[in-house]
């Protein structure tokens, strides 16, 4: 059954898409659905066609034998997948839902079909690839240069502005990333964050609850955020 055109044009990145592109779009389209979990793909596997967030998160990250690094969280709207498609090498790193996902999904033959004849669509995956190249560069620029309190104070005012909702208390960030998950978004272990969180919540900047929080002084969080160690 072909997606609704409006569904289509609701992306940010195909909203002044033309009509026929989006058409094209919505007979390409398949809605797909995944429990959290799910491994959508995973790093070294065969090239992937490109998956449009509907709703829920998915966590993209690279994997060595004792640890994990997280690269992104995809949200709705945002895409993933296809990078490695026109080159036809391995998937670069895994994709997983960490929450509930439905997605609309471009199989590789038809991404393959629509990258050839549709030049708009064609500069459409471009500015979808490229952002994707900014966000692992300011990752690398993070991890080179950042503390690790730097890193997570950046991790969750991400998250904040991202998804969260203020309060009268504060940005309130709902349960998205585990506490391990902020440690393979941060690169550094699990204790550690423990550790960093709690002194976080110490000198009054944020107050845990449970797996959310609430970001009580953002601008202190800024500040720590943009600290280079070096």
């Amino acid at each position: 059954m072909d997606i609704p055109v409006e569904d289509i044009r609701q992306i940010p990145i195909f909203t002044s898409s033309s009509q026929q592109m989006a058409a094209c779009l919505a007979k390409a389209v398949t809605l797909v659905t995944y429990p959290r979990g799910t491994l959508l793909y995973e790093q070294g596997s065969p090239p992937t066609g490109l998956y449009i967030i509907k709703s829920g998160y998915v966590t993209l990250f690279r994997q060595s034998q004792k640890s994990s690094q997280i690269l992104a969280i995809v949200r709705p709207t945002q895409c993933l997948g296809g990078e490695s498609l026109p080159s036809n090498l391995p998937s670069p790193y895994t994709a997983k839902a960490v929450s509930t996902v439905q997605a609309f999904y471009i199989t590789p033959s038809q991404l393959s079909i629509l990258l050839k004849e549709n030049p708009d669509f064609l500069v459409a995956f471009l500015e979808i690839m490229t952002s994707r190249l900014r966000q692992l560069a300011k990752l690398v620029h993070d991890l080179a240069f950042r503390s690790v309190a730097s890193r997570l104070a950046g991790v969750l005012l991400n998250l904040a502005e991202a998804d969260g909702n203020m309060t009268s208390d504060g940005w309130l960030v709902p349960h998205i990333l585990s506490r391990k998950n902020l440690a393979e978004a941060t690169g550094t272990a699990r204790e550690v964050v423990h550790r960093i969180l709690k002194q976080f919540e110490q000198d009054g900047l944020i107050r845990q609850l449970g797996q959310a929080f609430i970001i009580l002084d953002p601008d202190a969080l800024i500040a720590i955020a943009a600290e280079e160690a070096r």
